[in-house]
């Protein structure tokens, strides 16, 4: 009977490269296994990196995984990587990173805000770039998390801090920190007034017929993000009045009004650098 013989061969490369995070002295870098290990294991991962005008690639380390940190670079240069998969038939062809990468911190400068201690208040920022950045708030040199009085909520392309109840202590220079290899820029953020775009049509006697409904829809402006308020004659709305709040519009809506309902509606958008007040007068006929 004839014996089985096992052929293998060196595996195929590496997937897609991924950028995990940049650093002014190091790059993170992921990949995907070979789609074909050649029939035998792959044992290890050989990383290469190549500075920006030199010809040559240097071995930066060999790892078992699919991570690597190549660390002890240049602020500011520019490199490219490239990763081979090894078994024990030899080394795949290497699988290149897609884009050069520049190594150095992407920094957005100092938000600026004045507050009043016992206030609320809450800093928020865009965020761009790609890859997507990393997200770190920083007090001084500290990097700041979650406490009692403190939230920080992150997404993709958005970032939040807010503060509530504030302290004395909590006055000082919020830094947010992005990093990303794209390169480095600073931008001043604004503190802006509160502001309610009303429609003409409001500013006038809004009548509405028993029984129908009534919609008011405002959009707001203001940085940082205003709180709103929405009362009846200085009074608290009834509770089947519906109010929704964005950071970018205020919506009022009262179903089956009666005459009861008429009066005059107020909202109020304040934030840190002020308080903005709007009415609009409604007659239920």
């Amino acid at each position: 009977m004839p014996e089985s013989v096992k052929v293998s061969e060196k595996p195929q490369p590496p997937g897609k490269i991924t950028l995990k995070d940049v650093t002014k002295n190091s790059v993170t870098l992921s990949w995907e296994k070979p789609e074909h290990d050649g029939g035998s294991r792959v044992g290890c991962y050989v990383v290469e990196i190549q500075p920006k005008g030199v010809d040559k690639w240097t071995q930066a380390m060999i790892v078992k995984d699919t991570e690597a940190t190549i660390s002890g670079l240049n602020a500011g240069e520019e490199y490219m990587f490239r990763v081979a998969a090894k078994n024990e038939k030899g080394t795949s062809d290497p699988r290149q990173i897609g884009v050069p990468v520049i190594v150095k911190d992407l920094i957005i400068a100092p938000v600026t805000l004045v507050v009043n201690s016992g206030d609320n208040f809450k800093i928020d920022a865009d965020v761009h770039g790609k890859p997507l950045p990393s997200i770190h708030w920083l007090k001084g040199e500290q990097e700041l998390g979650n406490t009692i009085h403190r939230e920080i909520k992150n997404t993709p392309t958005k970032a939040y801090i807010s503060v509530k109840e504030s302290k004395l202590s909590d006055g000082g220079q919020y830094t947010l920190l992005l990093k990303n290899p794209g390169g480095e820029k600073a931008t001043q953020d604004r503190t802006e007034e509160p502001d309610l775009d009303i429609d003409p049509e409001l500013r006038k006697i809004v009548s509405i017929k028993a029984g129908a409904s009534l919609r008011l829809f405002i959009p707001i402006k203001g940085r940082p993000i205003p709180t709103i308020k929405w009362d009846k004659d200085e009074e608290a709305l009834k509770e089947t009045a519906q109010v929704e709040i964005t950071s970018s519009y205020t919506s009022l809506v009262i179903d089956k009004m009666s005459r009861n309902d008429s009066g005059k509606y107020t909202v109020t958008a304040q934030n840190s650098s002020g308080t903005k007040s709007a009415f609009v007068v409604v007659r239920v006929l």
